[in-house]
């Protein structure tokens, strides 16, 4: 979008009394004016602004500094596996993993304290069995939440990369039983009578 038609966007929803602007994908960070927009929502009264973002473009120091300073209460970082082979098979890009993991450590070494951090998972047949691992990682690396989003089948989500659903959620449940203590821990997507007892 250009300027003009983001400028109208945040102006007319914060003047019908949004007070809520997720910004997400495609990726955020490669738009030239999001830090512009990110300081006009906050100056027009948002009170919760979340930018999702594959955090590969944040391992450009200063783009990621930008960014968390600019006016942001959550960042969301989407990462799909604990390892280059898992993540890069989820993400069917090569190199992804390295370049996101750069985003995540100077975000998490810049960000001020009230900005609240989260990592995104879609859930996938080459990431599910890896679901601990990644948990792991992500405590490891500061994160106060992690978002499972169980894959909805449209666009590039064939069947073929969606896990089946009961497989899945019993990952997830051990994931639960082991680091509820620990981090934040969110189903997205699914459906509850997949998690008895939760």
């Amino acid at each position: 979008l250009g300027w003009d038609k983001i400028d109208e966007i945040l102006r007319q929803h914060r003047s019908e009394g949004t007070d809520l602007l997720d910004i997400d994908g495609g990726e955020p960070t490669t738009h030239p004016r999001l830090v512009d927009a990110l300081g006009l929502a906050r100056e027009l009264g948002y009170r919760s602004i979340n930018l999702t973002s594959n955090g590969r473009l944040l391992r450009d120091r200063a783009l990621a500094e930008r960014v968390v300073n600019s006016g942001i209460s959550h960042l969301l970082i989407s990462l799909h596996g604990a390892t280059a082979e898992v993540h890069d098979a989820a993400t069917d890009l090569p190199g992804s993993f390295v370049e996101t993991v750069a985003g995540i450590d100077n975000v998490m070494a810049l960000r001020p304290a009230h900005v609240e951090t989260g990592v995104n998972v879609t859930i996938v047949r080459s990431n599910m069995h890896g679901l601990m691992e990644l948990t792991a990682l992500a405590i490891a690396k500061g994160f106060s939440k992690i978002n499972f989003q169980f894959t909805t089948p449209f666009g590039r989500a064939w069947e073929d990369v969606v896990p089946p659903l009961e497989e899945a959620a019993q990952e997830v449940m051990r994931v639960i039983d082991r680091y509820a203590d620990a981090i934040q821990i969110y189903v997205i997507n699914a459906q509850f009578c997949a998690f008895p007892g939760y």
